[in-house]
């Protein structure tokens, strides 16, 4: 009788215990845990060892199994540990396979292009996966050298010769130094683009900011729920680094250069079955372009709400196709 393989079952993200393993279903309505300790004895056996024997990495690892891939975060309970496993399911695509709209991506690939691209969402929307594909886009587009900065290690494997250029892929180590070490070699690799693969602090975000304002295009992701809330954090951050909301709005607004937020959501597909769909919203703040220059007022006084009119106001003219 053939072996029953976890790689076949549909499912999100693990949470493995000392002597259980739920597996997440994502349904429209409701999240569904189902403990496979039992149909699924040898992978979970097989999860748990490597989790056990990964202990002195610290906290935070990529591992794989099989065909699939997992980015770990460890904790202990009084138990004994506890690893929740969120799967990977990044790669890289066609760019026309990005929910993503054309206006959009052809603004990225501006040869000249400055600023700080920002790929937001939340937990499973498909940031790794567009700014992936972006990035390995433009690099393959326009040529030049790529650096990817990735803590963990890369969830969407890019090294190597991209059309007309190359990707650097280099994983970020919080043990050496993190985001902050990376990011102050890499401003003088005269790198053509660089990718984050995460701002989740206000060092990384200051430094980002700051080499995107500065030095060359940066594209990253960022976890919130909505583009108010991307600037909402993206201002504390900053604040966090000495300056007042005056003078972070001030950076925002000049050094941003355009923001896709992706929602996921579960649609019924004609089989009754649950279909994830990734819906985009999307804010170019374009310099050249005389339409844009309210949304970047906006930014620099901190009226953050009032940039839903601009997201609005792009839209309605990429309907009209104008």
């Amino acid at each position: 009788m053939e072996t029953a393989h976890l790689a076949g079952m549909q499912f999100v993200d693990i949470v493995l215990g000392q002597d259980f393993c739920d597996v997440k279903v994502e349904e429209p309505d409701v999240t569904r845990l189902v403990d496979v300790e039992r149909d699924y004895p040898h992978d979970v056996a097989a999860l748990r060892e490597q989790c056990r024997h990964r202990k002195d990495e610290g906290s935070e690892f990529t591992l794989n199994h099989g065909t699939l891939r997992f980015r770990v975060t460890a904790m202990n309970e009084e138990r004994g540990p506890i690893w929740f496993l969120s799967r990977i399911d990044a790669h890289m695509r066609p760019i026309y396979q990005l929910p993503l709209p054309r206006d959009f991506v052809a603004y990225t690939l501006r040869p000249r292009l400055q600023g700080l691209l920002l790929i937001t969402g939340g937990f499973g929307a498909g940031k790794t996966t567009a700014a992936s594909s972006l990035f390995c886009h433009r690099i393959a587009t326009l040529g030049g050298t790529g650096v990817a900065l990735e803590d963990p290690t890369g969830e969407v494997c890019m090294a190597g010769r991209h059309g007309q250029g190359r990707i650097i892929q280099i994983p970020i180590s919080r043990d050496r130094g993190g985001y902050h070490v990376a990011l102050q070699l890499v401003r003088r690799s005269r790198a053509d683009f660089i990718l984050i693969g995460e701002i989740r602090d206000a060092t990384t975000a200051i430094e980002a900011q700051d080499i995107a304002n500065t030095d060359m295009p940066v594209i990253a992701t960022m976890h919130a729920s909505s583009i108010e809330e991307t600037f909402d954090k993206y201002q504390a951050y900053l604040r966090g680094g000495h300056a007042s909301s005056a003078e972070a709005n001030a950076r925002l607004a000049a050094s941003v250069a355009g923001i896709v937020h992706l929602t996921k959501e579960y649609v019924r597909a004609p089989g009754g079955q649950a279909v994830a769909r990734y819906v985009p919203r999307c804010l170019v703040l374009d310099r050249t372009d005389a339409t844009c220059l309210g949304a970047i007022g906006k930014i620099r006084d901190g009226n953050f709400v009032g940039l839903n009119d601009d997201i609005d106001l792009q839209a309605a003219r990429r309907a009209r196709g104008t």
